[in-house]
């Protein structure tokens, strides 16, 4: 199983990975749309050849991704944007606090 595991010696579009994602390779073999693809194909080939021991074996290679260039607005997002979104919630909630005193 493990021989079958992509490579990632190569650059990652993600760069804050620490290692390969052992357990994604069997997710995506045996879970989804790779598993229906196969199962339909080896249907069809018994159904067209006759034959019910006819198989197809689908083989996955890793595939080498440019190299990953970190974009400073993304970035800024990810550290920021749960702060905006704070704030724009902050008036509704003291105003809803405020209202909510004044009737007591």
């Amino acid at each position: 199983m493990r021989r079958f595991i992509p490579d990632i010696a190569f650059d990652r579009m993600r760069p804050y990975a620490k290692g390969p994602q052992l357990d994604g390779y069997g997710k995506y073999i045996f879970n989804g749309f790779h598993m229906i693809e196969n199962w339909v194909a080896n249907i069809i080939l018994q159904l067209k050849t006759g034959k019910p021991d006819a198989k197809i074996v689908s083989l996955n290679g890793p595939q080498r991704n440019r190299k990953f260039e970190a974009d400073g607005f993304t970035i800024f997002l990810d550290q920021t944007f749960h702060y905006f979104v704070l704030l724009m919630y902050l008036p509704l909630v003291y105003r809803y606090t405020f209202r909510i005193v004044m009737e007591r």
